[in-house]
C-alpha cells in the first residue's frame, strides 16, 4: 500500500533511483532495483532483525514506514529514523581464514556453541561465512575477537584487526546471509 508513495519520495527528495545498484551490461537492469518492492517477508524479517536485506531494500523499507507515517496526521514522519537505521555488514575479522576456524574448532572445546552464543548467533554458517570472506555487523565480528581473544588463549595473538575494508581474501564476499542482525 505504502511502496507508491515511498517510492515518490525517494524520485523527489533523493537521487537514490539513479544510481547503479549492480554491475550489468544492461542499464535498466542495473537501475531496476530501486522500483522493486521489498517483499512482505523481506521486510518482517529485517525489522524483527533476523535477516538483513540489501542496502536498497532497507533504505525502501525505512521510507515505506515513513510513507506510512506521512499519512497520519499529528505525528511527525521523521520519526521513523529515531527507531529505525541500516545496520552495515561489512566487517571482517584479519586471518580469521578456514584453516584458523578449523583449528579452533579441533583444539577448544565446544567452539561452536560458545563462540556463537558469545556473539548472539544460532548458526553455525556465520562462523563459516565469516572465515571465508563474507562479511558481517561490526558487533558480530567484535564479539567474535573478545571471544577468541579472553576464551581461546592459543589464538587470540593469531587474528588481527576488525576491518572494514576487504583484505586480499577476507571480506571480498557479500554479507553473510547466516548472521542474525542484533
Amino acid at each position: 500500500k505504502f511502496f507508491k508513495p515511498a517510492m515518490k519520495i525517494i524520485e523527489s527528495e533523493t537521487s537514490w533511483h539513479t544510481q547503479v545498484l549492480v554491475r550489468a551490461n544492461d542499464k535498466e537492469k542495473a537501475k531496476s532495483g530501486w522500483h522493486e518492492a521489498p517483499s512482505y517477508n523481506q521486510a518482517l524479517r529485517a525489522i524483527n532483525k533476523r535477516k538483513g536485506v540489501s542496502f536498497h531494500k532497507a533504505a525502501q523499507i525505512i521510507v515505506i514506514f515513513e510513507a506510512a507515517l506521512r499519512s497520519i496526521k499529528g505525528i511527525d514522519p521523521l520519526e521513523v529514523y529515531r527507531e529505525m537505521y541500516i545496520e552495515p555488514a561489512c566487517y571482517n575479522i584479519d586471518d580469521f581464514t578456514d584453516d584458523a576456524l578449523a583449528a579452533m574448532r579441533d583444539k577448544e572445546d565446544s567452539f561452536n556453541s560458545r563462540a556463537l552464543a558469545a556473539c548472539g548467533q544460532s548458526e553455525t554458517k556465520v562462523l563459516d561465512d565469516l572465515a571465508s570472506g563474507f562479511t558481517v555487523t561490526k558487533a558480530t565480528a567484535a564479539a567474535l575477537k573478545d571471544f577468541v581473544d579472553s576464551q581461546c588463549p592459543n589464538y587470540s595473538s593469531q587474528l588481527g584487526d576488525i576491518r572494514y575494508q576487504p583484505g586480499r581474501v577476507l571480506g571480498k564476499k557479500k554479507a553473510s546471509g547466516s548472521e542474525k542482525v542484533i
